[in-house]
């Protein structure tokens, strides 16, 4: 987390107004020691992660009372909250200081979850005792608040963002999928987005077990669990992985070329922004047109033998049906384009960006045109010098050029 997140979230007046809150729930609380003890000598120094831990140790210091009791005060105070990500320094108090009461700190984590979320605080249970911690999460998938049924599924994820690993499960995924499997059809998106990407945390090391669960999910018909296959899959589509694109239902990748890759710039600068085109035809074979003739002949030779003309004409022209629509599934493709970034060492580091997720191959030639920007982000450097741009086409790299990156102008 960065600075701005720092001084968005955890500013005076979000600290205040927590204090306030528990003052609320507890008159006795000093707010202003509390305020005193939170922006010391060290505050402008502790970065935003951190920041969450530093107010949770001042709160504890300034409630000075034992972990049960200052418990029952900031629930108390929750209850009062309404969503706000300043409210992680509630579940990080139980973290913090509440693992050796497990039963009252997992009700309380369920509780705290509700206006803020308890994805990092219950990591550390995890640890401790994963079995018990996800007996609760299973459980939690029931729950009627989405901001509890988010958590089953958060709380479990192998690789979160800003959280440590959780080194068994992603090991051994397998105690997650009962948890999955309860919230594929969930009708929230805040939790179909913390389902897709727990599956595809999953699949940096697991891949052959997403594309075996999505595989089965994918005979539910439910947008719900489409969404969730669709997002689960972004890692393993970056690799091309032509058994994921089949679930998708994209077309093979015989069925197209691609061709008259083109960069339109010739000074492309470090900031600036440049256009590509190209062309992707259609290079599947052509359907056999030909219907099935019955002549007199034919006709008195299926009836002789008890054969109903009508069934026998309705199952050709239903394999006809099929066809097209075998067709039309083929004309769908994902497209995407790679950079091959210059770095300081000499090597180049690719990175895929989508481009058109299903798109239909309407006519034989389709011209198609991209733009991207090369602009100079935290963390991330460009070095002038030879780059590359490639188009994917179904996870397949079927057109690649060199473009010659300049410094920026100052």
């Amino acid at each position: 987390m960065t600075s701005k997140f720092k001084q968005l979230l955890y500013n005076r007046q979000a600290i205040e107004f927590i204090g306030n809150k528990i003052n609320d729930s507890y008159p006795a609380f000093d707010q202003k020691l509390f305020l005193n003890l939170v922006f010391d000598k060290q505050w402008e120094k502790v970065e935003t992660k951190q920041c969450i831990v530093h107010v949770s140790e001042k709160i504890h210091l300034a409630l000075n009372k034992s972990y049960l009791e200052s418990l029952e005060i900031l629930l108390h105070a929750n209850k009062s909250l309404s969503f706000n990500y300043s409210n992680f320094v509630f579940p990080e108090y139980v973290s913090l200081y509440g693992l050796d009461y497990f039963e009252e700190s997992m009700n309380a984590l369920k509780e705290f979850t509700r206006n803020s979320s308890s994805e990092f605080a219950i990591r550390q249970f995890m640890l401790r005792s994963q079995t018990k911690t996800m007996q609760y999460l299973y459980e939690w998938t029931k729950d009627q608040d989405y901001h509890v049924r988010r958590l089953a599924s958060e709380g479990c994820r192998p690789i979160l963002p800003w959280g440590f690993r959780l080194q068994q499960l992603v090991k051994d995924p397998t105690p997650i999928i009962p948890i999955l499997e309860q919230l594929n059809q969930d009708p929230e998106l805040y939790v179909q987005r913390s389902v897709s990407n727990n599956l595809n945390d999953i699949s940096r090391h697991h891949p052959d077990l997403v594309i075996q669960l999505c595989r089965e999910w994918s005979k539910i018909n439910n947008n719900s669990t489409k969404f969730i296959i669709k997002k689960a899959f972004r890692t393993i589509l970056k690799q091309g992985n032509q058994e994921a694109l089949q679930i998708l239902g994209v077309g093979a990748k015989e069925q197209v070329r691609v061709s008259n890759l083109k960069i339109h710039e010739k000074n492309i600068k470090i900031g600036s922004q440049f256009t590509f085109s190209f062309d992707i035809e259609d290079i599947s074979t052509k359907e056999n047109t030909n219907e099935l003739q019955l002549n007199e002949q034919d006709k008195s030779f299926l009836q002789s033998n008890l054969v109903d003309i009508q069934n026998v004409q309705n199952s050709t022209n239903q394999k006809k049906t099929q066809k097209s629509q075998n067709k039309e599934d083929k004309n769908i493709v994902r497209i995407e384009y790679k950079i091959y970034y210059l770095k300081k060492n000499g090597k180049h580091l690719p990175k895929v960006f989508m481009m058109r997720y299903n798109y239909n191959l309407k006519n034989k030639v389709n011209s198609l045109q991209g733009r991207h920007k090369v602009e100079q982000v935290i963390g991330k450097i460009h070095y002038p010098g030879i780059h590359y741009i490639s188009i994917i086409v179904n996870g397949i790299e079927m057109a690649k050029e060199e473009f010659y990156l300049h410094e920026q102008e100052q």
